[in-house]
């Protein structure tokens, strides 16, 4: 059984690897600064491939923030009050 690994992290808090198991979640809160600069990035990795994005950026002008869905070939952003898009392809 494949399993993704999910690494996130911002300038002060490492959330450490987490295995995923497929079709499971993985799921985090935190508080964003008062005075913005909240980032958080992640590293997603399956097998053979890999996938850097932001996930979360005070400063962004993206979609708000949602779900992110890994599927075979991309990654999805799946903000709760538009449709999905895309994020970023596995390399």
């Amino acid at each position: 059984e494949e399993i993704l690994t999910v690494h996130c992290q911002s300038k002060d808090d490492d959330l450490g690897g987490h295995a995923v198991a497929v079709g499971a979640t993985y799921h985090w809160d935190f508080g964003t600064n008062l005075l913005g600069g909240t980032l958080f990035w992640c590293k997603l990795a399956i097998e053979d491939k890999r996938i850097f994005f932001v996930a979360y950026d005070d400063d962004s002008r993206e979609p708000g923030f949602g779900s992110w869905a890994a599927c075979d070939d991309r990654l999805y952003g799946m903000p709760q009050d538009r449709l999905p898009f895309l994020k970023a392809l596995w390399t």
